[in-house]
C-alpha cells in the first residue's frame, strides 16, 4: 500500500502515531500511513505484570496492534534506543514480521545526542543485509544526521544510500527547524531543501517536521518530496488539548474547543458497538 501511495507521485503524508486511538483517527481523516514514532510509544508505554520486560517486544507489540486496527501503512522506526544490541539483521526481521510496511535504519552509531556517524561504505553493508531481509515489498527508508556537519555531506550520504538500496533517504534536517520560525530561518530552511534536491530525485527524499509546522504541506508536495513524517503531530494535539480542556474544567470556563459527544467519539474511534450494548 505505501509502494502504490509513493508511486502514485503524490505527498504521502505520515503523522507519528503510537495508540489504537491515534490510529483510527489517523484512518477516518483519509490518511493512508503512519510513522510509530518511539518518542509517543515511550511516553505512553506503562507495560502490565503480563507484559513482555523487554522495551523492544512492547514496542513491536504496539506495532502488531496498530498494523491491525486500522487501514495504515506503518513505518516502524528500527533505531529507538529500546532495541539492545539486536543488529540490523534482527530488527528488520522483527519489523517485517510486525507487518511493517517500510522499516528505517540510519547512519548514527549507537543511540544518543551527538553520535558518531558510520562510513558510507558501512552503511551500504547494512543497507544490503536489511534488503535482503525484507525484500522487495518493504520500503527501507535510511535516515541520515549528516546535515549537523554538513548538507553536502547530507546529500553525498543521501546518493550513496540511494545507490545502495534504500528506497527513501531522510536528511534529519533539525538544524534548520530551530525556533523562532522566523522569515529568515525559512529562507535558509528551504535553501538547505533546495540544495539537496538539485543532486537527489526529490520523490525519494523523506522530510520532516515535528508537527508539521515547519515545511507547508502545499509546499512539500510542490517540490516533489515522497514522504513528510510528522512525528510529533498526535501527542502533542493530544497533551495540549487534554491540559486545555482540564484547565478549562477546573475553573468552570468553557474549553477552547468544543468537545465531541459520546456517539462521535465512539464512532470516531471505532468502538460504538460497545456504546450501543453500554447505552
Amino acid at each position: 500500500m505505501l509502494r502504490d501511495a509513493l508511486a502514485s507521485g503524490d505527498l504521502v503524508v505520515a503523522p507519528g502515531c503510537y495508540d489504537v486511538v491515534g490510529a483510527r483517527v489517523l484512518e477516518s481523516a483519509g490518511i493512508d500511513a503512519a510513522y510509530l514514532t518511539p518518542f509517543g510509544f515511550q511516553a505512553a508505554d506503562a507495560p502490565s505484570p503480563h507484559a513482555s520486560q523487554d522495551p523492544w517486544e512492547r514496542y513491536l507489540d504496539r506495532a502488531r496492534e496498530l498494523v491491525d486496527a486500522a487501514g495504515l501503512a506503518m513505518i516502524v522506526d528500527g533505531q529507538t534506543g529500546l532495541e539492545g544490541d539486536r543488529s540490523a539483521e534482527e530488527r528488520a526481521a522483527d519489523a517485517f514480521s510486525a507487518g511493517a510496511a517500510a522499516f528505517v535504519v540510519e547512519d548514527r552509531l549507537g543511540f544518543g545526542k551527538d553520535r558518531p556517524l558510520r562510513t558510507m561504505v558501512e552503511m551500504g553493508r547494512e543497507i544490503a543485509v536489511v534488503r535482503r531481509e525484507l525484500g522487495r515489498e518493504t520500503t527501507v527508508i535510511v535516515r541520515t544526521d549528516a546535515v549537523r556537519d554538513s548538507v553536502d555531506d547530507a546529500r553525498n550520504r543521501c546518493e550513496s544510500y540511494l545507490d545502495a538500496g534504500a528506497d527513501l533517504v531522510l536528511p534529519l534536517m533539525t538544524r534548520y527547524l530551530s525556533y523562532p520560525d522566523s522569515p529568515a530561518d525559512r529562507e535558509r530552511r528551504m535553501s538547505a531543501y533546495q540544495f539537496l534536491v538539485d543532486r537527489v530525485p526529490a520523490g525519494r527524499i523523506v522530510v520532516h517536521s515535528p508537527t508539521g509546522r515547519h515545511l507547508p504541506v502545499d509546499e512539500a508536495r510542490r517540490m516533489g518530496f515522497g514522504l513528510y513524517l510528522m512525528s510529533q503531530l498526535l501527542i502533542a494535539a493530544s497533551v495540549t488539548g487534554m491540559a486545555r480542556e482540564l484547565a478549562a474544567a477546573l475553573t468552570d470556563e468553557p474549553g477552547p474547543l468544543p468537545l465531541l459527544t459520546p456517539v462521535d467519539l465512539a464512532t470516531l474511534t471505532g468502538v460504538d458497538r460497545w456504546l450501543e450494548n453500554r447505552w
